[in-house]
C-alpha cells in the first residue's frame, strides 16, 4: 500500500475512513468522513491535484486554435515499425482509424505488424478489449515496403530514426507520395522539423507529434508547432491526441522541445550530483521519496544508456567547453554497460530487470571520476537532493517559457505530469515552485550555478519572479 500510494496523504485518509465504517455507527462514521474531506481539502495536496485537473483541461486549447476546425480523419500512415512507430499505430487503430504501416523491408514490417498485434492482444488479455474488437482493428491494418497508392489517406505520421538525413529521405517520400493537402507529421523527439522537411510542398501542413514511449499508453503528445504550420493543421493534431486518449501540448521548436530539453538540464544536474558526492540509489531514492515514479538513473538503465551516448558523441565537437560535462555516463557505456537490457548500468541487474542492486563497480567509476577531477565529495540529504534537482527544472523551464517555447507554467506542468512520471498530487514542477516560493527557488538556483561556474545561467524569468517572490502562475 505504501508503494502504491507513495507519499499521498489522501490514500490513507481513504483507507482509515473504510476501516471506520466497520467500527463505529453509521451517522459518526459519516461525521469522520466529512472531517477528513475537509481536513484534506486544504492540504497542498489538494491544491496541486485540483490544479492538475483544470491545466489537463486548459492545454487542449491554446490560442492559437481558437476558430479554427480540425480536418477529417479517417486513414493514416505510419512510417517506421519499431516500438514508437508500433504504438502510434496500435493508438490510431483503438482510435477509429485505418493504419498503412511502412517499413524499409519485408522482415522489418512483419516485425512492426507483429508488435502492433501483440499490443492489441495484450490489451484483450488485460480486459481492455474484446477478441472481437481486437479483430476488427486488425482488419484496419495494413502494411507497405513503399510509399505507391497513398492517395486516399489523409496524414501520415514519420516515426523513424532520429536522425536528420534518415527522415528527410521519408519526408521526401511523402511529400511526392501523399496528396498535397495531406498533414505530414514528425514523431521527432529532438530534432527540429524544419531542418528535414524544407523540400517539402505547402509546409503549412507540417507538425510535430512528439509521442511518449510507449505511444500506446502514454498520455502525452507534444504538438510541434513551425513557423509555417497552419492553425486548422495544429487543432487537427490536439483533435487527433483527443480521440487517442491523450493530451495534446503546444510546444515551440527547440533541441528537445519542452519536456527532454527539461530532462536534459535534469540529467546534467543529477550527474553533477554523483560527482559531488552522491550516488544513483540515493538520488533515486530522494525523487522517488518526492513523489516522482523513479529517479533519473533508474530511467536511464530501463530505457537504455545506449542512446544517449550516441548523442553525445555526435555533439562532442559543438560542446560549449565553458560548461562542465560529466564523464560519469560515458565511462558506464564504454564498459558495455547499457542498462537493463545488458544487466548493468547504474544499477547491476544480476537476475534481469526485476533484481535491481547498487553496483559497486559504477561506484568505484563514480569515485574514480570525481578524483580525476580534484572533486571534494560530500554528502547530500534527500531534501538537498530534491531541491537542487528541482530548482534546475524550474530554470530550465522558465528559459523555455522567457523563448515563448511553451505559452504558460501550466503547460510545463501537464508534460512534466504525463510524461515523466510528476506525481498528479504534486502539481507539476512549477505549481511545486510556488508552493515553495519563487524566492526560494531563485536561491537555490543560484546555489547550483555558484557550485558550477560557467555552467548555469538564470533565466530572466525566474530571477524577475523570485526578485519579488512572484508565482509563476501569474502567467498562466
Amino acid at each position: 500500500f505504501e508503494r502504491e500510494a507513495k507519499g499521498q496523504i489522501s490514500s490513507h485518509r481513504a483507507l482509515d475512513t473504510v476501516r471506520r465504517a466497520f467500527e463505529v455507527p453509521l451517522a459518526e462514521g459519516l461525521a469522520e468522513e466529512r472531517q477528513a474531506f475537509l481536513d484534506l481539502k486544504e492540504t497542498g495536496q489538494s491544491k496541486a491535484l485540483r490544479h492538475a485537473f483544470f491545466a489537463e483541461r486548459a492545454v487542449t486549447k491554446p490560442a492559437i486554435i481558437k476558430g479554427a476546425s480540425p480536418r477529417a480523419l479517417s486513414r493514416l500512415v505510419v512510417v517506421g515499425g519499431g516500438l514508437m512507430g508500433s504504438g502510434i499505430a496500435t493508438a490510431a487503430l483503438r482510435a477509429g482509424l485505418t493504419v498503412r504501416m511502412i517499413e524499409r523491408d519485408g522482415e522489418a514490417l512483419a516485425s512492426g505488424k507483429g508488435r502492433v498485434t501483440g499490443n492489441l492482444r495484450a490489451a484483450v488479455e488485460r480486459g481492455l478489449m474484446t477478441p472481437d474488437a481486437a479483430s476488427e482493428m486488425e482488419a484496419r491494418f495494413e502494411g507497405a515496403t513503399d510509399y505507391d497508392g497513398l492517395g486516399g489517406f489523409d496524414m501520415a505520421i514519420e516515426a523513424v530514426f532520429e536522425d536528420v538525413e534518415v527522415k528527410r529521405a521519408v519526408f521526401d517520400h511523402l511529400g511526392e507520395a501523399m496528396p498535397r493537402n495531406a498533414i505530414l507529421a514528425s514523431n521527432t523527439s529532438y530534432i527540429d522539423p524544419t531542418s528535414f522537411t524544407g523540400a517539402v510542398p505547402a509546409p503549412e501542413r507540417i507538425l510535430g507529434l512528439h509521442f511518449f514511449s510507449p505511444a500506446h499508453i502514454m498520455r502525452l503528445v507534444e504538438i510541434v508547432q513551425t513557423p509555417a504550420t497552419a492553425p486548422d493543421v495544429i487543432a487537427t493534431g490536439f483533435a487527433l491526441a483527443k480521440r487517442m486518449g491523450k493530451v495534446g501540448v503546444l510546444s515551440g521548436i527547440c533541441h528537445g522541445f519542452i519536456g527532454n530539453r527539461i530532462l536534459g538540464a535534469y540529467g546534467r544536474a543529477a550527474h553533477y550530483l554523483l560527482e559531488d558526492g552522491a550516488l544513483p540509489w540515493e538520488v533515486d531514492a530522494a525523487m522517488r521519496g518526492w513523489g516522482l515514479s523513479m529517479g533519473p538513473f533508474e530511467m536511464y538503465d530501463m530505457a537504455g544508456l545506449q542512446i544517449g551516448w550516441a548523442t553525445r558523441k555526435r555533439l562532442a565537437t559543438s560542446r560549449d567547453p565553458a560548461i562542465r560535462y560529466s564523464r560519469i555516463a560515458d565511462r558506464i557505456c564504454e564498459e558495455g554497460w547499457f542498462g537493463q537490457k545488458t544487466g548493468q548500468g547504474y544499477y547491476a541487474y544480476p537476475d534481469g530487470p526485476k533484481s535491481k542492486q547498487a553496483s559497486p563497480e559504477g561506484e568505484a567509476i563514480i569515485l574514480n571520476e570525481a578524483a580525476q577531477r580534484g572533486i571534494a565529495r560530500r554528502s547530500f540529504s534527500p531534501e538537498e537532493i530534491v531541491a537542487r534537482l528541482h530548482a534546475v527544472q524550474v530554470n530550465e523551464a522558465a528559459h523555455i517559457l522567457g523563448e515563448g517555447i511553451a505559452a504558460r507554467p501550466l503547460d510545463i506542468d501537464i508534460v512534466k505530469m504525463l510524461g515523466y512520471g510528476h506525481a498528479h498530487w504534486l502539481g507539476g514542477p512549477m505549481f511545486q515552485a510556488d508552493s515553495a516560493g519563487t524566492a526560494t527557488v531563485l536561491e537555490r538556483m543560484q546555489g547550483v550555478a555558484a557550485d558550477s561556474p560557467g555552467s548555469w545561467t538564470i533565466a530572466p524569468l525566474l530571477a524577475k519572479l523570485g526578485r519579488d517572490n512572484t508565482p509563476f502562475a501569474t502567467r498562466n
